[in-house]
């Protein structure tokens, strides 16, 4: 679970208003190939599987993202605003953070694509070929990297490998 920029919000509110989903994205890893982020009004679900042209590198896979917004956000999201802010996948980097803006499927969808595509994607391409290398002896987890523990822990544990060695410090 991590914090999203409407948790500013919550400053001006008492902690009876504050509602988690709206300020925070929940992860959750489903074991082997499955996460789902759920936000305010909507659950995002990514599947990995092995490339299917490349059956047998396991450096190769196929993401599908599928997003579902509750009907509520998509009765808010087409509802008149009159002067009020509408973030949309093509406005959506310039008011996103509008406290007062009505966020519609599309701005969320962009928001994750993006992200997933531009920053996670391309990072795990330089980790692979980092790893292909064979210029990498060891790699070390920080203690900020939960997930990454717990994904290598259950597939280590799946496999038969020895867990991960813990270096305490």
């Amino acid at each position: 679970m991590f914090a999203t920029r409407a948790i500013d919000g919550f400053r001006t509110k008492s902690e009876a208003e504050w509602n988690i989903l709206e300020a925070t994205a929940s992860i959750y890893y489903l074991f082997p190939n499955i996460q789902l982020a759920l936000t305010s009004g909507n659950v995002s679900l990514v599947q990995m599987y092995p490339d299917p042209a490349h059956p047998d590198d396991p450096s190769r896979s196929r993401t599908r993202i599928l997003h579902y917004f509750s009907q509520e956000m998509i009765d808010q999201a087409s509802a008149e605003r009159g002067e009020s802010v509408v973030v949309t996948a093509e406005n959506t980097y310039e008011n996103f953070a509008d406290p007062g803006a009505t966020i519609t499927p599309s701005a969320v969808a962009e928001i994750f694509n993006s992200t997933v595509d531009q920053e996670d994607f391309v990072m795990g391409e330089h980790q692979q070929r980092s790893a292909e290398s064979g210029q990498v002896e060891s790699l070390m987890f920080g203690r900020n990297e939960p997930a990454l523990h717990h994904y290598h822990t259950h597939f280590r544990e799946a496999l038969g490998l020895a867990p991960l060695e813990r270096i305490e410090g």
